[in-house]
C-alpha cells in the first residue's frame, strides 16, 4: 500500500465529531411558521382571516374565506376595479372562481397557480390558501382595499 494509501485508511477510520456551537455562536432567525401559527394581520369575522409575514420582499399569506365572498367592492378605485398584485399560490381547501379581463378561471382544492396583475376574486366555497406575493405590488394594493374595507363597514 503506498503512502497516500495508508493516510487514507487511517482517515476513513477516524470519528470526529463537529463542536457544539456556543450560544454567542448560534442566531435564532425568522425563516418559517407553522402555517397557522402566522401572524394574524386582519380577522374579519365569518371565517375571513389572513395570516401573513414579510420574508425577502415577499409577503407569505394563509387565508380563510367563507363561501360567497366576493372581493369586487374591494377593488374600486384600482386599474379596472381589479386586484394589481401579482401572486404564487396553493389552493389547500375549497373554490374560487377569478375573474379576469379575458375570461373566468376556476381554482379548487390542490391546484397551485399564478394570478398576474387585473383579477378578482370569488369564492364559491369556503377557501383556505397559502400565497406568495411581492411586498411593494401587494401593499399598494392592499391601501386600496383597507380604504373600500372601511367604507363597508
Amino acid at each position: 500500500m503506498t503512502a497516500m494509501g495508508h493516510v487514507g485508511a487511517f482517515l476513513r477510520g477516524m470519528r470526529v465529531a463537529a463542536p457544539e456551537p456556543t450560544k454567542a455562536e448560534t442566531k435564532e432567525i425568522d425563516v418559517h411558521h407553522p402555517m397557522k401559527d402566522l401572524p394574524i394581520v386582519d380577522d374579519y369575522g365569518d371565517g375571513f382571516r389572513s395570516r401573513l409575514v414579510e420574508w425577502g420582499g415577499m409577503i407569505v399569506s394563509y387565508e380563510t374565506f367563507p363561501k360567497g365572498v366576493d372581493a369586487t367592492p374591494l377593488f374600486k378605485g384600482l386599474p379596472d376595479d381589479m386586484c394589481q398584485s401579482p401572486h404564487w399560490g396553493y389552493i389547500l381547501r375549497g373554490r374560487v372562481r377569478i375573474k379576469r379581463a379575458d375570461g373566468d378561471a376556476v381554482l379548487r382544492t390542490g391546484d397551485v397557480y399564478y394570478l398576474e396583475p387585473g383579477h378578482v376574486p370569488v369564492f364559491e366555497e369556503e377557501t383556505e390558501v397559502l400565497e406568495f406575493s411581492p411586498k411593494n405590488e401587494y401593499q399598494q394594493t392592499i391601501d386600496v382595499v383597507n380604504d373600500n374595507m372601511a367604507g363597508l363597514a
